[in-house]
C-alpha cells in the first residue's frame, strides 16, 4: 500500500511540474516575449519572422515603457505608454528588417535601456 501512495505522489508531483504550453516547451521565457527587468530588456536582441507578434512584459515594480526608435521603411511606429508591474504590450511586426526600441524612462535610442528585434 505504501508503494501505491508513493507512486501516486510521484505522478502528482510530475504533473504539477509539467508544462502544457507547446510554444514554450522549456517552461522559461517564451520565444515571443521580451521582459523588462533590472532596467534592461531581456533579451536585448530578439529575432522573429514576418507577421509575428512580440509581447513586452514588465517583470518588476519599476515603471517602464517602450518606444520605437528606428524601424524599417513602411513599418508602423509603436509606443506603449507607462507600464506597471506585470503589464503587457504587444507589437505585430509585418515588415522585415530591424526594429530598435527603448524605454524613455531609463534610456535613449542610443544608451541605457534599449533593444532590437530583427524580423526575417
Amino acid at each position: 500500500m505504501r508503494r501505491v501512495w508513493m507512486m501516486a505522489f510521484a505522478a502528482l508531483a510530475l504533473a504539477a511540474c509539467s508544462n502544457d504550453d507547446p510554444a514554450n516547451p522549456g517552461g522559461g521565457q517564451p520565444a515571443n516575449e521580451v521582459w523588462m527587468q533590472g532596467s534592461n530588456f531581456s533579451p536585448a536582441a530578439r529575432t522573429t519572422t514576418t507577421g509575428s507578434s512580440i509581447t513586452f512584459v514588465n517583470k518588476e515594480a519599476t515603471i517602464h515603457n517602450i518606444v520605437s526608435a528606428t524601424i524599417p521603411a513602411g513599418a508602423a511606429a509603436f509606443a506603449s505608454g507607462t507600464m506597471p508591474l506585470n503589464d503587457t504590450f504587444a507589437v505585430n511586426l509585418t515588415i522585415t528588417g530591424t526594429y530598435n526600441y527603448f524605454c524613455t524612462i531609463h534610456g535613449t535610442a542610443t544608451t541605457g535601456m534599449r533593444g532590437t528585434i530583427t524580423v526575417n
